[in-house]
């Protein structure tokens, strides 16, 4: 027994340009990657309101750790503002803080300040305070937005 099928698409002009826009701007990504570089940029500076490192299990970030009396201390009479908000007495390394690109395909959140690793990942009696990193809702965002600029162009 043989069965003959015939396909007729609705539309089919309209597939095919479609899958050809999403070909191309596959072919040059850089207005997107330059989008998902600010996503992460948002998502970082998010940490530092939030006071929050990376998550050391589970799905909840942890709390960065506390300021010792110390740093309270020197705060109330020394260079900085007297506040009580971590890593962000001066600002410096919040503002050194910035999203970028590499070429037309890579992202990044950097800074360029020599004792921000001291913070990122400890030393001596400094405990590790992680902010340069991407929440999971920081990716799910970037993953959002890269399927709607492939799939319809929007989000940029």
């Amino acid at each position: 027994m043989s069965v003959d099928l015939k396909l007729r698409l609705v539309g089919q002009s309209n597939v095919l340009n479609t899958l050809k826009l999403m070909m191309r701007r596959a072919d040059e990504p850089s207005r997107l990657v330059a989008r998902l570089a600010v996503i992460g940029f948002q998502d970082v500076m998010d940490h530092f309101r939030k006071e929050e490192g990376a998550k050391k299990s589970g799905d909840t970030p942890s709390s960065w750790a506390r300021l010792s009396p110390i740093t309270i201390a020197y705060r109330r009479t020394g260079k900085g503002t007297g506040g009580h908000k971590i890593l962000q007495d001066t600002g410096r390394l919040r503002g050194s803080i910035i999203p970028g690109t590499r070429g037309t395909r890579r992202a990044f959140v950097s800074t360029n300040l020599v004792y921000a690793a001291t913070h990122q990942y400890g030393r001596g009696n400094i405990p590790a305070r992680p902010f340069l990193w991407i929440s999971r809702s920081g990716l799910d965002k970037m993953v959002r937005v890269a399927l709607d600029w492939v799939a319809r162009g929007r989000g940029l």
